[in-house]
């Protein structure tokens, strides 16, 4: 019979790659004058962080050592996505993640033309560099709501994330609804 219970989780299991300090501060609760919310599909409010937060983050974390690059890029009739790939380096080790980010097309009201496919690509670059962030847990409490609500009271917020990953009930969504 297999024991469902879950594994205690202890600093000794935790990766080292990170030093305790990177490991707080990117699992920090985020401040609540860096939240920002924005209208949602279906009339919901949803909340996000500014790209500058995150990159300011990244480079006190990872003191600017860390690398951010587009894999691919595709534009579409009403919106334009990447793909990309964060890489950032702690202790001689590189830790990468890799995710999408989109933005609708703006077009000019009069002629019906896009304004700048090149800003709108910076807004879905942007989209995905927030979203590779958020896997490492920069501001993860923001785009994970269930994050603080998940494993026992009383664990650090990198606990709480490895508690909720092993019950399976990871998501997959990166903005939350507020009421």
């Amino acid at each position: 019979m297999i024991d469902k219970k879950p594994m205690r989780l202890q600093e000794k299991n935790l990766p080292q790659n990170l030093t305790q300090a990177q490991l707080s501060f990117i699992t920090q609760k985020t401040p609540s004058e860096y939240i920002k919310t924005r209208p949602g599909p279906g009339g919901i409010r949803l909340s996000y962080v500014e790209v500058g937060y995150v990159i300011n983050m990244l480079n006190q974390v990872f003191g600017w050592d860390w690398d951010f690059k587009i894999l691919d890029q595709q534009i579409g009739k009403k919106q334009v996505w990447v793909r990309g790939e964060l890489a950032v380096r702690a202790k001689n080790h590189t830790i990468t993640k890799a995710q999408y980010g989109g933005a609708d097309i703006k077009f000019n009201r009069t002629s019906g033309e896009p304004i700048s496919i090149a800003d709108d690509l910076k807004a879905a670059a942007s989209d995905c560099l927030k979203k590779c962030a958020s896997m490492l847990g920069i501001a993860g409490d923001v785009y994970w709501k269930d994050l603080e609500t998940q494993a026992p009271e009383g664990q650090h917020r990198s606990e709480k994330a490895a508690y909720v990953s092993r019950q399976g009930k990871a998501s997959s969504a990166y903005s939350h609804r507020i009421p």
